[in-house]
């Protein structure tokens, strides 16, 4: 989408078809900004903040995710303070993780 900005942006689209932003706000993982799609004039931009829009009232009026009542903040940390030691202990093993991402029209939660 454009953004004004030189960036490049593109859309993450999942093996069976869904693109992340779609389900990440359909599951109340992210909410769209208050200030989206107000300078676009793009058509096609356009439709695509409306159908975020509809995705984040259904997620809103079903309580899910940052929606729902008993909602909990998620702790991060962007330092690792012995990363080598990090490395040595969970070298070789599958680990759990969570990505973060911001998206133009986007807010993580």
């Amino acid at each position: 989408m454009p953004t004004g900005v030189k960036r490049d942006y593109g859309t993450i689209t999942l093996q069976d078809g869904q693109q992340l932003p779609e389900l990440s706000i359909a599951e109340g993982y992210l909410k769209l900004r208050d200030d989206a799609g107000r300078r676009e004039e793009d058509e096609e931009t356009q439709q695509s903040i409306e159908k975020l829009k509809v995705l984040e009232a259904r997620a809103r009026a079903d309580s899910k995710g940052v929606w729902s009542d008993d909602a909990q903040p998620i702790q991060t940390s962007y330092e690792l303070p012995d990363p080598q030691g990090f490395v040595e202990k969970y070298k070789g093993q599958p680990l759990e993780g969570m990505i973060i991402f911001h998206l133009c029209m986007l807010t993580c939660c």
